[in-house]
């Protein structure tokens, strides 16, 4: 019963976590932490409700991205394509595809976990003396890319201003990065759509089936395999990854292949416990401060994982067709101002008045790439960037 109570409340908290912009999982780990060692539960109640938080946290964290254009550092790519389909009125296909998308990538990956762990060691040993050089190359290829020699400047220059950006603020701490991606991916969005748009369109529950595209999903998860075990790395770089690899520009397969990703990331961040005793996310830090990661305790971890993605994929759509049925009832121009005014007060309340300027001046390079006419994806560059420097050496974090 303490098990099943304990995977309940990190079901609960991961929902919360998702669908509420600003609270993260890391800033409930420790509360859950305190509960475990307050009320004396066991290692193994902790561990199911950290995992489960989590996991569901992944899923639900693309409705506020999707409806409301509030990114994290996993969803943020994705804003474009699902806020495009939102004024389309195919909102609900969003997010349908992107719960198939976490729920392939996690059935995928715990799959592969088991058998690709004892490589993990050998693998990473072998890749982080060259992981500068391979992210460079891969900075190279996403500018490429583009094609015309005006597109790739435009590509570089895009990146280069985020990154610069990233450079000189993500050292400041704290919780840089919302105002910093919700500048580049999510306000400046919001604020190109606002001068178009009156009221959204319905949104459509049935008809269109989300693509059952195999590449994506398999991109994306050795995307997140990637980069769930390797230090720094985070989703966004895998998902830019992902799409360098499979080249199509189809909005299904690239939001069937980001939400792989994501998905894939968290669950190897507690495969790498066992695999090279190195937590690569805040749950699995306290996972690992809880207990003991061997074979048994992974397929315990892995288990609670699938259930809790069962059952995300059950409540996600659910939870979806409601914003579906309520949000066209709302003027367009008024959801709009209420989610500038909404990012604007959790910049205020994570990062003080000090956080304006860095998302007043994320937001107008993020308006870059539009007018232009090349991918929001550049402005990636804002992690990338700064993660470069530091696996070649000319930057610590």
């Amino acid at each position: 019963m303490e098990l099943l109570l304990c995977f309940l409340l990190g079901v609960l908290l991961g929902v919360l976590a998702g669908l509420l912009p600003g609270v993260h999982v890391n800033n409930l780990t420790p509360w859950i932490l305190l509960l475990v060692t307050s009320l004396g539960l066991s290692p193994l109640s902790g561990a199911a409700a950290l995992v489960s938080m989590a996991v569901v946290q992944t899923f639900t964290s693309y409705i506020p991205s999707t409806f409301l254009g509030v990114p994290d550092e996993g969803t943020a790519l994705s804003i474009l394509p699902t806020h495009r389909m939102v004024l389309e009125g195919r909102g609900y296909l969003a997010v349908r595809l992107t719960t198939r998308g976490c729920l392939s990538g996690l059935l995928l990956g715990s799959l592969l976990a088991l058998p690709l762990a004892p490589t993990f060691g050998g693998v990473y040993s072998l890749l982080r003396p060259v992981m500068g050089w391979i992210l460079l190359s891969v900075v190279i290829l996403m500018v490429v890319s583009e094609g015309s020699p005006r597109r790739m400047a435009w590509g570089l220059l895009v990146f280069l201003l985020s990154g610069l950006l990233g450079l000189l603020t993500l050292d400041m701490g704290g919780e840089v990065l919302m105002p910093l991606l919700s500048g580049l991916f999510g306000m400046s969005v919001l604020l190109e759509s606002l001068a178009t748009r009156g009221r959204l369109p319905e949104q459509r529950e049935e008809g269109e089936e989300p693509s059952p595209s195999l590449s994506p999903l398999l991109s994306g998860v050795g995307a997140g395999i990637f980069t769930g075990f390797l230090p720094g790395i985070g989703p966004a770089e895998g998902t830019v990854l992902s799409q360098l690899v499979t080249r199509s520009r189809d909005t299904r397969d690239f939001l069937l292949s980001v939400s792989a990703v994501n998905m894939v990331k968290v669950l190897f961040s507690f495969v790498a416990l066992f695999a090279i005793g190195r937590p690569r996310s805040g749950a699995a830090v306290a996972v690992g401060e809880l207990l003991q990661v061997g074979g048994g305790e992974l397929l315990f971890l892995l288990g609670v994982a699938l259930l809790a993605g069962a059952l995300s994929s059950l409540l996600t759509p659910a939870l979806g067709r409601m914003f579906c049925s309520f949000l066209p009832r709302v003027p367009y121009r008024a959801l709009g101002i209420f989610t500038l005014l909404l990012i604007l007060s959790l910049t205020l309340l994570l990062c003080g008045p000090s956080g304006l300027p860095l998302l007043l001046t994320a937001t107008a390079i993020g308006l870059i790439p539009a007018r232009v006419g090349v991918r929001r994806s550049h402005a990636m560059g804002v992690i990338l960037l700064p993660c470069t420097l530091y696996f070649l050496g000319l930057r610590s974090l």
